[in-house]
């Protein structure tokens, strides 16, 4: 039995009224200060997913994943695995958001790898521009482009404070090697 069969979800973890928009942000940024899994913070081209998913149990006490989708490169295939249910909030944006409940209405998506080091593959754009295309269409979301963020935007226009994030335990980097421009031509 997978951990996350055992999830019972409550009546706060339910997204409630209108999808806000998509955060984008890359796998580096899951992980707590000081915390390191190599298989899965840097692009190895094996599976993280199961790394992530132990890690997420393990250490953050989470029975459900910290994202809804996890995006990843596994040999020469460009993967998607659907982490959390679209109609949860993502345990990873509430621990961001703290006690706020304003990014309980976006879905997040990881890209695996860490892209403060690393330029993103054109397949990683692609493959998460089908991703973004498919979850807007489903929500009806028009001006799709203007709904797509990276968790650095977020942090800079809802003014997260560093320190907050650090006494939250998270270590959260800008994804330098990302390029929403780049990703733009991929949106349907």
């Amino acid at each position: 039995m997978l951990y996350t069969d055992i999830y019972k979800p409550k009546k706060d973890d339910f997204i409630s009224g209108k999808l806000s928009g998509i955060i984008i942000t890359h796998s580096a940024d899951l992980f707590e200060v000081g915390e390191m899994i190599s298989s899965a913070r840097f692009d190895t081209y094996k599976p993280a997913f199961p790394t992530f998913s132990k890690y997420s149990y393990n250490i953050l006490k989470e029975n459900r994943f910290p994202s809804h989708y996890f995006i990843e490169q596994i040999e020469e295939e460009i993967c998607t695995i659907v982490g959390t249910s679209e109609h949860l909030i993502s345990p990873f944006l509430r621990i961001i958001s703290g006690n706020y409940k304003f990014l309980d209405n976006f879905i997040l998506i990881v890209i695996s790898g860490d892209y403060s080091f690393d330029l993103v593959p054109k397949d990683m754009y692609i493959r998460l521009g089908q991703v973004i295309s498919s979850i807007l269409y489903r929500n009806k979301i028009v001006g799709k482009y203007s709904a797509v963020y990276t968790l650095t935007d977020i942090i800079e226009a809802y003014k997260i404070d560093e320190i907050e994030l650090k006494k939250r335990n998270l270590n959260i980097s800008p994804m330098k090697f990302f390029n929403k421009s780049d990703l733009k031509p991929h949106l349907n």
